[in-house]
């Protein structure tokens, strides 16, 4: 079964010694993260993926978000918008978007 990740950094593998120790990469996933990305960035490269119902996908993004817009309600309120766009991408049959 096919596996893809989206996210930042942290999905992407940063910090992690090897690259091919991190998590991503231990559980056989195409990795599509972006180091430094946003939830807005991830929505884009999640858009240019045609979803496909016999994939397993993870979705780990919002820190990169968190530490730039800090406690700013309206920013943060486009972080929850474009997590919603993700995730609803992902999990809805094509034929409902």
């Amino acid at each position: 079964m096919a596996k893809q990740a989206f996210g930042d950094s942290i999905t992407y593998g940063v910090g992690a010694s090897p690259s091919s120790s991190s998590w991503v990469n231990l559980f056989a996933f195409v990795n599509s993260a972006v180091s430094n990305a946003q939830a807005a960035d991830m929505s884009r490269t999640i858009q240019l993926n045609t979803p496909d119902i016999s994939k397993k996908y993870t979705l780990m993004i919002g820190t990169n978000d968190h530490r730039i817009y800090k406690n700013d309600a309206a920013k943060m309120e486009f972080f929850k918008r474009f997590l919603r766009q993700c995730v609803s991408w992902l999990a809805l049959p094509i034929k409902v978007k």
